[in-house]
């Protein structure tokens, strides 16, 4: 067998390294092709995510006008604030009573609901508004469980049903306590998503976080926080006499002062728990604190927020 010359050598060389660079610049365009039909990819999803958003942005600004939070303050929210203050009344009159006298005390509450609850049924709640006709309904449908509760423990057939001690402490009106909640969470989100459309023009996330860490929470805008502290709060057993600004004022109060963290709060929803638990939070936290926390924030022209 003849042996190969250095020329036929270096040409069997060249011919390999030509072909390998072939091979490895094919991968390489691949590679570089397919990063950049990522690129291109994720330019055209967001540029479309952004342009659903613009166009939720301008229907958004058609819906929750400034005025349907203000219709709905004076036809919905006052008579249903008034009736929260005689539930309060009620629940404290039947302590301590025996179980006759607390029938007497519950078949007084009937006719007070029923007068609030044809008052917030009577509220205009504009359509361009869905959520605060949503809000409403839930609302409605809390008071009409609320006398539904008091029916069972004056049902004669039903005598047993309740003890003098459950029904002091309100174990009547569960379904109440739960549609009441999600009635004013969905107030609160309609309030968060006017913010949204008008103040900052950024969506608020589909959905409600089972967690969230201290330094999400304050990258959070204002009315979403009140949101988030109402969905919270649908999570507790009964309603407060607190609203949610005033949750989210008192939980501002402690993290913003760098106290959380001695507190041991690891979270939100840990931290609401300790402030419920302790009694923390009161009607009226969110103006005590208003003008130190949030002097530059926009709010709807209701006076839950303004007065």
């Amino acid at each position: 067998m003849a042996r190969l010359k250095k020329s036929d050598y270096l040409l069997t060389y060249m011919i390999i390294i030509t072909f390998a660079c072939f091979v490895g610049g094919f991968f390489l365009g691949a590679n570089v092709m397919k990063a950049r039909m990522s690129t291109e990819l994720e330019t055209a999803t967001k540029a479309e995510r952004e342009k659903a958003f613009r166009e939720l942005m301008l229907k958004e600004q058609k819906l929750y006008r400034e005025q349907d939070f203000v219709s709905f303050y004076y036809g919905v929210y006052l008579p249903l604030e008034e009736f929260r203050n005689s539930h309060f009344r009620y629940l404290a009159n039947l302590q301590d009573k025996p179980r006759a006298e607390q029938l007497e005390i519950s078949e007084e509450m009937k006719k007070v609901v029923e007068k609030h609850r044809k008052e917030a049924e009577n509220g205009l709640v504009p359509s361009t508004s869905p959520l605060l006709v949503k809000a409403k309904t839930e609302y409605i449908n809390s008071l009409k469980a609320y006398n539904d509760g008091i029916e069972q423990v004056l049902d004669k057939n039903n005598l047993h049903a309740f003890s003098a001690e459950e029904i002091a402490a309100g174990r009547h009106l569960a379904p109440f306590y739960s549609l009441w909640l999600r009635g004013q969470a969905d107030l609160y989100k309609a309030i968060a998503l006017w913010e949204s459309a008008y103040i900052t023009n950024k969506e608020i996330p589909d959905t409600v976080p089972t967690a969230i860490d201290l330094n999400q929470w304050k990258s959070y805008s204002f009315h979403f926080r009140n949101y988030l502290a109402a969905e919270y709060l649908t999570k507790q057993p009964a309603i407060t006499s607190y609203n949610p600004e005033d949750l989210t004022a008192r939980l501002d109060s402690v993290i913003l002062t760098n106290q959380a963290v001695s507190l041991g709060w690891d979270d939100i929803p840990y931290a609401i728990r300790v402030l419920n638990a302790t009694n923390a939070v009161r009607k009226g936290d969110y103006r005590s604190l208003r003008d130190r926390l949030y002097s530059d924030v926009r709010t709807p022209e209701m006076p839950i927020f303004t007065e």
